[in-house]
């Protein structure tokens, strides 16, 4: 098995982070920043995991509304979407 390269190396990063739950980009950003990923690299893999839908703020905002009007009682129901 071949060591992989840092492109390969940051998306197996974000997939696994993806895997737990979802985040936004800014979270993820700051998580592969911090594990040492250079900030151009960051920015391309986060752009392709985007384009291809595997991320989305948009889809964090929603899911996160609706976790927080089903346990803690926020707002009305989200309604619409997916």
């Amino acid at each position: 098995m071949s060591v992989p390269n840092g492109r390969q190396k940051a998306r197996v990063t974000v997939f696994r982070f993806l895997g737990r739950r979802s985040y936004t980009r800014k979270e993820l950003t700051d998580r592969l920043l911090q594990k040492g990923f250079a900030a151009p690299l960051v920015e391309e893999t986060l752009t392709d995991f985007q384009a291809k839908g595997y991320q989305s703020d948009e889809e964090f905002a929603r899911l996160f509304a609706r976790e927080k009007q089903r346990s803690a009682g926020w707002g009305r129901p989200v309604s619409g979407g997916s």
